[in-house]
């Protein structure tokens, strides 16, 4: 490489490293705009649970104030519609488990994340979001679901035949 390089003229050597510092910007933005993208697409993930979370806490405050386990559970399965979700429990006050849905496959207590969502890895995210009726809290309600959704996402995104298409044309 130092002996192509010594060869050169001035003018040749200042033409590769233009060229050069110019491809190693390009590279940097496009690592950057990946790294913001995959970000942007696990917090959109977060906030959607949570809002699910929010919507479930809303329904299941009567249920949990009545004592009503079989509508309490019933409000648990309505999240199977959306199929990334695993599994579901409601919390009483007391830390202690109301009702479930899905595989019960965490062993471990929920903790609460001020985001109101936190990720586990690369392949799940759980929610634990407060249950209340009025200023009342009667308990709390975890979700955790799988990312494949946001896995296939990222390859879609990072695999459209726009980018390669842009790549060709840069090369």
């Amino acid at each position: 490489m130092m002996m192509f390089l010594r060869n050169m003229s001035i003018p040749t050597k200042m033409v590769v490293l233009a060229c050069g510092s110019a491809a190693l910007a390009l590279v940097l933005a496009c690592v950057g705009f990946a790294w913001y993208g995959i970000n942007n697409l696990r917090d959109a993930k977060g906030r959607q649970l949570r809002d699910q979370a929010e919507v479930v806490a809303f329904q299941a405050g009567p249920a949990i104030a009545m004592r009503d386990q079989k509508r309490e559970t019933g409000i648990l399965s309505s999240l199977q519609t959306d199929t990334t979700i695993e599994e579901a429990r409601i919390y009483g006050r007391d830390r202690k488990i109301i009702a479930t849905w899905g595989e019960q496959r965490t062993v471990t207590a929920p903790v609460y994340n001020p985001r109101g969502y936190r990720f586990i890895g690369y392949k799940h995210v759980e929610v634990l979001h407060p249950v209340s009726v009025g200023n009342q809290k009667l308990g709390s309600i975890y979700i955790r679901a799988n990312t494949s959704d946001l896995q296939a996402a990222s390859w879609t995104l990072f695999a459209s035949p726009d980018i390669c298409w842009h790549s060709r044309c840069w090369l």
